[in-house]
């Protein structure tokens, strides 16, 4: 006789509170002395539990500019870093074809920190090494640091970087809007102020039927 055995459910794991948890603790940790493993702590679940939090948007300017200050903190503790210090951490991205496609890799990086000097402290050099770095959990931290800066930017001047940016080259520049109340979707210009009605993208497997019931028929003859 067969018997079904009910397993038990996975539980998701919640990587956000796990990463904040270690990275408080790694700050709780530090008494103002430039303990190696101690930095290092601070960055990996710093820019760990930055990325899942910034996976959800913030508008709060109160949040978004506790997320500067956290972001400002951790990059303080990679620049007490060296370059070979910071590798072991957060190793360099293997893709050596950089030179063939005129983009960043492995080479373009590795000669950024020799620059700098593989056994010297980074200090001053964080944000220009940052931005070079090739290594996912970096790039997306960078990204999330803009993102931050310019909604801070945007509270205080009503326009975000991407915007000023568009402005100051002479580039056309949309937003889009809803409005719920009658379930309507606009594009605003923002140079000239008309808006434009978005219409409803139609899923392609509906189609319209011409004719009543009878196109209907021959649509399935």
């Amino acid at each position: 006789m067969l018997r079904l055995i009910e397993g038990k459910k996975n539980e998701r794991i919640n990587y956000k509170e796990i990463y904040i948890r270690l990275f408080c603790k790694s700050l709780n940790e530090y008494h103002g002395t430039e303990d190696k493993n101690n930095l290092k702590q601070i960055a990996y679940y710093g820019i760990k539990a930055v990325n899942e939090i910034l996976k959800d948007e913030i508008y709060d300017y109160k949040k978004l500019s506790e997320m500067f200050e956290v972001i400002e903190a951790i990059k303080i503790a990679i620049s007490l870093l060296t370059p070979n210090e910071l590798i072991t951490v957060f190793p360099i991205e293997k893709r050596y074809d950089g030179e063939k496609y005129q983009i960043k890799d492995y080479y373009f990086t590795l000669e950024k920190l020799q620059q700098i000097g593989m056994d010297n402290i980074i200090r001053g050099r964080i944000d220009e090494l940052l931005w070079d770095y090739q290594n996912k959990d970096i790039m997306d931290f960078q990204l999330n640091s803009i993102n931050i800066i310019s909604h801070l930017y945007k509270y205080k001047t009503g326009e975000s970087l991407a915007e000023k940016w568009a402005k100051e080259n002479n580039i056309q520049t949309y937003q889009s809007y809803d409005n719920d109340l009658i379930n309507k979707k606009y594009i605003y210009d923002t140079r000239s102020g008309k808006r434009i009605k978005l219409k409803p993208k139609k899923p392609r497997y509906l189609k319209i039927l011409k004719g009543g019931q009878a196109d209907a028929n021959k649509e399935t003859d």
